[in-house]
């Protein structure tokens, strides 16, 4: 597999409030306001039919060998990744981290 690197931010604005993305290196971030927000971005990500802005970034992170982190705030809450013969991700959350988000971080951004 071919060996990439990201570096930038890009703010996608959706109607569930603005998700940043940031690329370091061999992986890019994605960053949700609050659980909320996760939540209802995710249902979307796993929908073909109503996938969300940052979505077709995923299948290219995925040829390229870059990693998907998911974050709320500064605490990493899950991955995303992709099998061999899934045409959709899937997303393994942290379950300690993401209940420390969602009751801690509430609606807003933790930094």
């Amino acid at each position: 597999m071919p060996y990439f690197e990201v570096d930038g931010e890009l703010d996608i604005e959706t109607c569930n409030g603005a998700i940043r993305c940031v690329g370091t290196g061999s992986s890019f971030e994605i960053i949700f306001q609050n659980f909320r927000q996760m939540f209802r971005v995710g249902k979307q990500v796993r929908s073909p039919l109503t996938a969300s802005a940052f979505a077709p970034l995923l299948p290219i992170a995925h040829a390229t060998g870059i990693k998907v982190t998911m974050r709320i705030g500064k605490r990493t809450v899950g991955e995303i990744i992709y099998q061999d013969g899934q045409d959709l991700p899937r997303v393994k959350l942290r379950l300690l981290k993401l209940a420390a988000a969602a009751v801690l971080g509430g609606n807003s951004i933790q930094h």
